[in-house]
C-alpha cells in the first residue's frame, strides 16, 4: 500500500443483552443486523481459554476454528453483503485495503477474541493480512478526549518506563536493551542524525515520578514494561508495589500531550475491567485523548513481546508509511504470525485508535488543528544502516553451529524446518545485499536491509523456542 491509505469499514455493536444490534458502514452505505455471542457464553469462555493455551502449545487448527466461528457470527445477512461489496473494491483495485474498525460497546462483547477473526472461505487471518488493518475505536465523542497535534520533532523521543518487579518474573533489562537495539537499527535522517532518542525510567518509581518524567522528556511514545491488571498498572508507593488505577493513569496522560502512542507491555491491561465500558486501562487512556494505545489481552512471552516491538517500531518509524500505526500494527502481527501461525501471540496485542485515519504523528509540516489526516508526502527520509556482510555471515554460521535442531522432542520437531528455512532466507538476503552494497542509498538496498533484520529477529525467536524445547 504505497500511498498509505485505507478505506474504513465500521462495525458498531450496541445493546444491553444478547442478541446485540450491529450497524455496519462502508462509504455512504449502511447495513444492520444482530449479534449473539458473549464472553459469558460457556462456548466463548472456552474459546478464550483455547487461545490462551495456544501460547504454550501452538494449535493452528484451534485458532482458526475460534476465529471462523466469530467471523460467521458477525458476517450475516445485510452486513455480509456490505462486506462482500467492500472486499470487491479491493479486488478491482478501487481501494488499497480496508481498515476494519470495531466499536464494541457492550463489555461482554468487547471481551471476545476479535483479533482472531478468520474468513475460512478465503483463508484470511484479518489481524495479519496485508490488505486489512484491525483496530478498535470509540466513536461516542463524549467519551474520547481532544485530538493531539500530529507534528513531532526529530529525534523522536521514546520513554521506557519499567518499574522494579518484586516477583522477578519480568526480564525488563533484557527488553530495555532490545528496544534500544531496535531503535539503533532504524538509522539516521539525511543529515546523519539519529531518528530516535530513548530515555528510561526504572526502579521503585511512583505515579508522580512518571508524571514528572513525562513532563521533562516530552516523549512521543511511552513504552511501559511491567505487571498490570484490567483496571491498573503496577507501580510503587512508599517503597511498596501498588496497583495504580486506570483513573490515575488517565490523569497523567491528560497532562502529557506529547504522547502519541502508549505501548503497554503488560499482561491483561487490554481486558475489560468489569461490566462498565471505558473502565479499563487502555480505554481510560483513550478518553485522555492519546491517539493510539497498544495493550495485551493475554499473557505474552518475553520473546514474542520483543519481536512484536521490533516489527512495530521498524514499520512505524522507519517503514514506508511513517506514523501510520494501523499499518505498523498489521505488519507487526504479520511478522509474529509468520514465525508461528499456531500461536496466538500475534493477536494478543490490541490496538485502540483515536485517529481518524491511522496517522498518529508526522515529521512534515503541521497538518493543522482539525481532524488528523494521512500525510500524502514522501516517506520519512531514512538512511538505513549499512550491514557488514562478512560479520553477518559469520553470525549466521555461529548461530547454526550453536543450535541443536537434530535432538528436538517429537512435539517440537516442526521447529527444525522453520529454522532451516529462516537460515536459507538469511543467506539468500546476504547474497543479494552483497550485490547491492555499492548502492547503500538506493531504495532496494534499504528494503533488503529491513527484510534481513526481520528474518534475523524471527531466527532469534525460533532459536529461543528451540533452546526452551531442548531444556524441557
Amino acid at each position: 500500500m504505497a500511498n498509505c491509505t485505507l478505506a474504513d469499514f465500521d462495525i458498531m455493536i450496541q445493546g444491553a443483552s444478547t442478541p446485540y444490534a450491529i450497524t455496519a458502514r462502508y462509504g455512504s452505505y449502511t447495513a444492520n443486523g444482530s449479534f449473539a455471542p458473549s464472553i459469558l457464553d460457556p462456548v466463548w469462555h472456552k474459546a478464550y481459554q483455547t487461545l490462551a493455551n495456544s501460547m504454550i502449545t501452538p494449535d493452528a487448527d484451534a485458532l482458526t476454528a475460534v476465529g471462523s466461528r466469530l467471523w460467521d457470527a458477525l458476517m450475516q445477512g445485510d452486513v455480509r453483503e456490505l462486506w462482500i461489496a467492500a472486499r470487491a473494491d479491493i479486488e478491482r483495485e478501487r481501494i488499497e485495503g480496508l481498515r476494519l474498525r470495531l466499536d464494541l460497546q457492550p463489555p461482554f462483547v468487547a471481551a471476545l477474541p476479535w483479533e482472531s477473526l478468520y474468513d475460512a472461505d478465503r483463508g484470511v487471518i484479518f489481524a495479519a493480512h496485508p490488505h486489512f488493518a484491525l483496530v478498535r475505536v470509540a466513536t461516542i465523542y463524549r467519551h474520547v478526549g481532544p485530538s493531539r497535534r500530529l507534528q513531532v520533532p526529530l529525534p523522536l523521543r521514546v520513554l521506557i518506563a519499567a518499574p522494579d518487579d518484586p516477583s522477578k518474573a519480568i526480564d525488563s533489562e533484557r527488553e530495555i536493551a532490545e528496544v534500544h537495539q531496535i531503535m539503533r537499527t532504524l538509522g539516521t535522517d539525511k543529515a546523519g542524525n539519529d531518528l530516535v532518542q530513548v530515555e528510561k525510567l526504572t526502579g521503585t518509581f511512583t505515579i508522580t515520578d512518571l508524571r514528572s518524567k513525562l513532563a521533562k522528556v516530552k516523549p512521543a511514545i511511552l513504552h511501559f514494561i511491567g505487571h498490570g491488571e484490567p483496571n491498573g498498572l503496577q507501580l510503587w508507593q512508599r517503597g511498596r508495589p501498588v496497583l495504580s488505577p486506570a483513573q490515575s493513569l488517565r490523569a497523567v496522560m491528560e497532562r502529557s500531550p506529547s504522547v502519541k502512542l502508549a505501548f503497554l507491555n503488560s499482561c491483561l491491561a487490554a481486558r475489560p475491567a468489569g461490566p462498565h465500558p471505558f473502565a479499563g486501562v487502555a480505554t481510560q487512556l483513550l478518553q485522555a485523548g492519546v491517539p493510539a494505545i497498544i495493550a495485551m489481552q493475554y499473557a505474552i512471552r518475553d520473546d514474542a513481546a520483543i519481536d512484536f516491538a521490533h516489527f512495530l517500531y521498524e514499520e512505524l518509524i522507519g517503514g514506508s508509511c511513517p506514523g501510520a500505526i494501523d499499518l505498523a500494527m498489521s505488519a507487526a502481527r504479520s511478522g509474529l504470525y509468520a514465525a508461528n501461525p499456531g500461536d496466538f501471540s500475534f493477536g494478543t496485542p490490541v490496538l485502540w485508535l483515536n485517529s481518524g485515519n491511522g496517522t498518529i504523528f508526522s515529521f512534515g509540516p503541521n497538518p493543522g488543528d482539525g481532524e488528523a489526516r494521512r500525510v500524502e508526502s514522501s516517506p520519512l527520509p531514512v538512511r538505513p544502516p549499512s550491514l557488514d556482510i562478512e560479520a553477518e555471515g559469520q553470525w549466521i554460521d555461529t548461530m547454526v553451529a550453536t543450535t541443536n535442531v537434530e535432538q528436538l522432542p517429537a512435539d517440537f520437531y516442526f521447529l527444525r524446518s522453520k529454522w532451516i528455512n529462516l537460515v536459507e532466507e538469511l543467506r539468500s538476503l546476504l547474497y543479494q545485499l552483497a550485490a547491492l552494497v555499492k548502492q547503500p542509498d538506493s531504495a532496494t538496498y534499504g528494503e533488503k536491509v529491513i527484510e534481513y533484520r526481520r528474518y534475523k529477529a524471527a531466527l532469534l525467536r525460533v532459536k529461543r523456542l528451540i533452546e526452551d524445547a531442548n531444556k524441557g
